[in-house]
């Protein structure tokens, strides 16, 4: 009914551009709306509070490289969400000019489970029995 009964929502959003006009209603309607772990950013959300995702990323790829320096194959098997995109972009780019190699098509996104993930990286390895990470 647009009637105000919260002070501010604080919210980890899956898809940021989804969000866009109900953070804009809640900022109407004179809440205070920040994001926080994933962000909304073309939304008008007044504040975000996280991770540096691409920074986050960039050191994964940089532990890998220091785990294995000679390289071989890499896969990404992850959640759908605007934080965890960003991360990976990360790990490209700290992976890109090393002797590290990205399967084709290589996002894959889990299953909503430890053991679908398993089965997922199961089958990673068979189709590709040199994946190194």
């Amino acid at each position: 009914n647009g009637t105000r009964r919260y002070d501010g929502l604080a919210i980890s959003v899956m898809n940021g551009t989804t969000l866009e006009e109900p953070i804009q209603r809640a900022l109407d309607l004179g809440m205070s709306v920040i994001c926080f772990d994933s962000d909304a950013e073309t939304s008008a959300r007044q504040a975000y509070v996280g991770t540096d995702n691409i920074a986050f990323g960039g050191l994964l790829g940089k532990a890998l490289l220091q785990l294995r320096p000679t390289g071989g194959l890499y896969a990404i098997v992850t959640i759908p969400g605007t934080n965890l995109e960003t991360r990976v972009r990360g790990i490209r780019e700290a992976l890109k000019d090393s002797p590290w190699q990205e399967i084709p098509n290589s996002i894959t996104y889990q299953k909503g489970s430890l053991f679908g993930s398993m089965d997922q990286i199961e089958g990673l390895k068979r189709q590709f029995p040199s994946l190194g990470a």
